[in-house]
């Protein structure tokens, strides 16, 4: 079957069958041409991982198993999908992924560390936080997929860690208020203003806030449930603040929670309707308002590491922060969370506090 309109969308969906497994799901494209263009990726994967799954571990190529890998862990995170096209781009579709070497990974991260921020010549060179997460990182989560899923056992898998770049160390950043003020008054009433509010409010990340979907929203149970990064499970609550979010939003779109409205018909947009936000489009509102609010040095991702505070502020137990921010290891929380010098000394007067009355100086032995 073709794609066609299914009058509860308004985008085209896909249906079709491949060796007796049934494929369905929105396109999320208003376009026939770009529909049916969104159906044969879709159709290409399904072959991937068909071939995949009946290949023997030693003629699976690097190709048909980071085509699998996206169907059955980042179906939905275009990042991965184009961060691995990049790999592949590299290394070679046709390399059979046994053949991959600890010598084409180092040539690997060192052909990604030359690369520049949003392939622009403009800017800066990617960080190595960056260059370890769209390369060894990525890669050795493909293999590991491989390993405890598929069977596949690899006799010369490359040392992950060796290859890994040195990261400065995980800073702590936390909003100031008059810096909050500024960001809430930049960000423009056109859907990305709500987004920076529930990511400063969940400790989202900027990809978990761009796909966030209603179908993920449950009122009832008064919880968010998503696939976040990793594949992993994240969960939240739907606090008060978080519904006074959200309730102004249901309507808007019957998939995407966070939209915007169009302002001229390119593209095969049309002005004045609204379509689901993506990571880049809301990646550029957040530089943009930044600069238009006068605050440097302030990441997206901050956003989390604020929250990891407050929460830690307000909770003083480490445990509810890691829950909150849905880190598996405490490990990572502890990185998230900003102490700052009065509430040292707070604490350790509050550890004095118990003595009746302070020490008597010691007289001079003269």
């Amino acid at each position: 079957m073709s794609v066609y309109k299914d009058p509860r969308t308004p985008y085209y969906v896909y249906e079709f069958q491949f060796k007796g497994d049934r494929y369905r799901g929105s396109t999320e494209k208003r376009s026939k041409r770009e529909a049916q263009a969104v159906e044969r990726a879709v159709k290409e994967r399904a072959r991937a991982e068909h071939r995949a799954g009946n290949m023997r571990a030693s003629d699976l190529t690097l190709a048909d198993a980071c085509a699998r890998y996206i169907l059955e862990v980042g179906a939905e995170d275009q990042e991965v999908e184009r961060q691995l096209a990049r790999v592949l781009a590299f290394l070679g579709s046709g390399k059979r992924i046994l053949d991959v070497t600890d010598d084409d990974m180092a040539k690997l991260v060192a052909w990604r560390r030359g690369h520049r921020r949003w392939d622009r010549d403009d800017m800066p060179l990617v960080s190595a936080a960056t260059v370890n997460r769209t390369t060894v990182e990525l890669l050795r989560r493909v293999f590991g997929r491989a390993r405890e899923h598929w069977g596949v056992r690899f006799p010369n898998e490359p040392k992950w860690g060796k290859h890994k770049l040195q990261e400065p160390p995980e800073r702590a950043r936390e909003l100031h208020a008059s810096e909050r003020e500024a960001m809430e008054l930049a960000v423009r009433s056109d859907g990305y203003g709500d987004a920076v509010a529930f990511a400063l409010a969940t400790g989202f990340r900027l990809n978990e806030v761009a796909t966030l979907k209603w179908s993920e929203v449950n009122w009832h149970s008064r919880k968010i449930t998503k696939r976040g990064k990793g594949g992993k499970t994240i969960t939240t609550a739907i606090t008060a603040e978080v519904e006074a979010i959200l309730a102004p939003l249901v309507g808007h779109h019957p998939e995407a929670v966070f939209t915007y409205k169009a302002k001229r018909t390119r593209e095969g947009r049309v002005r004045g309707q609204r379509y689901p936000l993506t990571r880049e489009g809301l990646k550029t509102a957040w530089r943009r308002a930044r600069s238009r609010a006068g605050v440097s040095d302030l990441r997206f991702h901050d956003l989390r590491h604020d929250l990891g505070t407050r929460v830690q502020r307000a909770s003083g137990n480490l445990k509810i922060t890691q829950r909150v921010l849905n880190h598996s290891d405490i490990r990572s929380t502890l990185r998230y969370i900003n102490v700052r010098d009065d509430e040292v000394t707070e604490a350790l007067e509050a550890a004095q506090s118990p003595r009746t009355s302070p020490r008597k100086p010691m007289k001079s032995a003269s």
